[in-house]
């Protein structure tokens, strides 16, 4: 029994973790295209982009998920503290897309020019970021005339998630003179699901004395931080006309 009790007096048992994660997609899709001349007499400009991206960033982190089972029995003493300190988790994921960009720039002298640009973009952003300190579980057990006196304690560290989506389709940025003739037809499917989850919640302290027992501890819960964010940025169909022009004499 001496030894039992010498094995159990002032233990302590601690749990410390400190996690970040990122998962980030860059995309760069479809054609850019720049034209320039000057002093031509006509001329004819055609760009046409068909552009389908589908992105999916996860990011998961936890420090969480941590128990500790403590049982004193058959009349032994345990006076050691138990503690759960998890450090914070941090979790970024984000997808950045730009696609079918056109850029034109040219002259004419006593001519007209004619500029065609078609544009299909069809992009598909999956984001989520998850980030988890809670879930933590103490079991302090005292049975068969056994005495407990340690504490108990959880303290978990900040949960802090980020997701975000940013797209830019069809942009048009043409500069020219002596007018002609544009036509511009622009087509943009944009899917956006962003999902940023923190939780440090769901931690639970069992202290319990049974069998003539006795358990006299103080238990404590203290919990970090959960912010979440998440947010999506969408530019579509954005045409940039400039023109000036030249009267012959």
């Amino acid at each position: 029994m001496k030894e039992n009790r010498d094995k159990r007096k002032n233990k302590m048992k601690k749990i410390f973790a400190s996690v970040l994660t990122l998962s980030l997609f860059i995309v760069f899709a479809g054609s850019a295209s720049a034209c320039y001349g000057g002093g031509c007499f006509s001329g004819q400009i055609g760009a046409g982009n068909t552009t389908v991206i589908e992105n999916e960033a996860i990011a998961i982190s936890s420090t969480g998920g941590n128990q500790i089972i403590d049982v004193t029995k058959y009349c032994s003493r345990n006076g050691g503290d138990n503690d759960i300190n998890t450090g914070d988790a941090m979790a970024m994921a984000g997808t950045i897309n730009v696609a079918n960009t056109n850029l034109s720039e040219g002259c004419c002298g006593f001519g007209s020019r004619q500029s065609s640009m078609f544009n299909n973009a069809m992009v598909a952003n999956h984001v989520q970021a998850k980030a988890y300190t809670g879930g933590n579980g103490i079991k302090d057990i005292a049975k068969y005339g056994a005495r407990s006196g340690g504490d108990n304690d959880i303290d978990t560290g900040d949960a802090t998630a980020m997701a975000g989506a940013i797209t830019v389709a069809n942009v048009n940025e043409e500069e020219g003179c002596c007018g002609g003739q544009k036509n511009i037809a622009n087509y943009a499917m944009v899917s956006n699901q962003t999902v940023a989850l923190a939780d440090t919640g769901s931690n639970e302290i069992k202290d319990i004395a049974k069998g003539g027992s006795s358990s006299y501890g103080d238990n404590d819960i203290d919990t970090g931080d959960a912010d979440s964010y998440a947010g999506a940025i969408t530019v579509v169909n954005t045409n940039i006309s400039r023109g000036w022009g030249i009267i012959p004499r």
